[in-house]
């Protein structure tokens, strides 16, 4: 059971459920997701608190890896943000609150708090019914991408399967060194390498319902993507990595993961956020995106 604030206890797989009562009541924003919460515990620092009827997290920042706090909820929001902000003080965390759902900041006022925009942390929410079509001069580039891949590579296929079947276990680690080969700056890999090799873990153990999306040729698996379809006509796409060596492949298989997607009632996709990555902001805008979860950084005045 998750404690009472300020009291904490480190995330397991067994918090599952009682995050999910928590966040069921709110967009699906990525960072109050269980799946993400637990694949991205790399390190073990990540841990849970309840304060006034709202989820407390405690996690590494995305890209300094230090101590953030943050919180999902709606209840006594003055009251949590002040107790939240003082304990931040207190433990020496100078980036004061992070990562809050719009939700709550609507219901704050600045003249008790400095608010402030984080948009590198926005997620983005796409249509799966435009990606899935590619339709228009906006996605024309796309369009003609995906097409020159199964052109020049009429054998590949796109296949479904749960994350949970291992038997793809060993060809998603092997895409996943193929890629991170191609990268110049191999430290930064380390902490998503671990992220996707906890979630195979997991998948092992918990037989979570994880979407494995591939692209394969002579049975051999290019690209993959690994989405969670939720239960409000949203998916969330966790991890997403190619082998570069095949153009059009990435394109091909966005467009194919969208239209099953949309088949299977699924209407907004989140590709969470860009952290302020200038490739990674030009590749998601590239997709066009429909709206945006936005977040938001409180701290006192």
């Amino acid at each position: 059971m998750i404690p009472v604030f300020p009291k904490f206890k480190k995330i397991s797989r067994n918090d599952r459920d009682e995050i999910l009562s928590y966040t069921q009541g709110f967009l699906p924003y990525s960072d109050y997701n269980f799946n993400s919460l637990w694949s991205w515990d790399t390190t073990g620092e990540m841990k849970l608190s309840t304060l006034n009827g709202n989820l407390v997290v405690m996690l590494p920042d995305y890209l300094t890896g230090q101590p953030a706090l943050s919180f999902i909820g709606n209840k006594k929001l003055k009251d949590t943000v002040s107790t939240l902000l003082e304990y931040t003080e207190k433990k020496g965390i100078n980036s004061g609150l992070t990562l809050i759902p719009e939700i709550a900041i609507n219901r704050l006022s600045t003249k008790d708090f400095r608010i402030e925009e984080d948009k590198n942390n926005f997620d983005y929410i796409f249509s799966t019914k435009k990606l899935s079509e590619l339709s228009g001069r906006n996605f024309k580039t796309k369009r003609l991408m995906a097409k020159r891949f199964i052109t020049n590579h009429p054998d590949a296929t796109f296949k479904t399967s749960l994350v949970s079947n291992s038997d793809s276990h060993k060809q998603i680690l092997e895409v996943l060194k193929k890629w991170e080969g191609k990268k110049a700056k191999k430290d930064d890999l380390v902490l998503e390498n671990k992220a996707i090799r906890r979630t195979l873990m997991l998948s092992k153990i918990d037989k979570n319902e994880l979407i494995l999306s591939g692209v394969y040729l002579n049975d051999e698996l290019l690209a993959f993507s690994i989405d969670e379809v939720l239960n409000i006509g949203y998916a969330i796409s966790h991890f997403f990595k190619i082998k570069s060596d095949y153009k059009g492949v990435s394109e091909y298989l966005n467009q194919q993961t969208a239209q099953f997607l949309h088949e299977d009632g699924v209407e907004l996709w989140n590709w969470e956020q860009d952290l302020g990555i200038t490739g990674l902001n030009k590749s998601k805008m590239g997709y066009r995106p429909v709206q945006f979860l936005k977040k938001y950084k409180i701290n006192n005045i």
